[in-house]
């Protein structure tokens, strides 16, 4: 759907590979051949997680196929990249979308070895998930902890279970603040 484009002055539409078609479907798709989309550009891996999530469409099949096999793109990815991408996901109303199919595909085990795929494709962790308010913050004395920060803290602790060390190498690995690190960790 991104590669529709309008001509301001004639009005024209242009749409090359029938996005309009997959706005109508909500469906994300990749432009192209998916596998070399993915290889092309590694985030946008996360970008369709992400996607997903913020705008509440499902992924075109082949899309969501081609995910597994174009994860060594996604692992030359710096984490702060990555770190933004899912902190809008964890914005997202629909936040649970983009765990799914961090699960499904391998993109929540590339960031971690200790997930664990099958408790981050719970159906009752996803609606706990969904039901935790995508806005919220709380005030400590020392920081802001927003929602994203809540959520990914929820995700960490049942998708990598009670383990310390394992959730603290995660955590770090998305190179947060010290602060952001504190509002998990409490």
């Amino acid at each position: 759907m991104n590669a529709i484009a309008l001509d301001i002055l004639t009005g024209e539409m242009t749409d090359p590979f029938a996005g309009q078609i997959d706005l109508q479907k909500e469906q994300l798709r990749a432009v192209g051949t998916p596998d070399r989309r993915f290889r092309e550009d590694g985030l946008r891996i996360m970008r369709c997680a992400r996607f997903a999530a913020t705008l509440g469409f499902d992924v075109e099949p082949e899309t969501l196929a081609a995910i597994p096999g174009a994860l060594g793109s996604f692992s030359q990815v710096a984490k702060e990249r990555i770190r933004v991408e899912l902190f809008k996901a964890l914005q997202a109303e629909e936040a649970q979308r983009c765990v799914a199919i961090m699960a499904t595909t391998g993109i929540a085990q590339s960031l971690s070895a200790d997930f664990d795929h099958e408790k981050l494709q719970d159906h009752d962790f996803l609606e706990a998930l969904r039901a935790q308010p995508a806005q919220a913050h709380a005030e400590t004395p020392s920081q802001t902890c927003t929602a994203p920060l809540f959520r990914l803290a929820f995700l960490t602790c049942h998708g990598i279970g009670s383990t310390m060390n394992p959730r603290l190498d995660f955590i770090r690995s998305l190179k947060l603040s010290r602060n952001e690190e504190q509002c998990i960790a409490t």
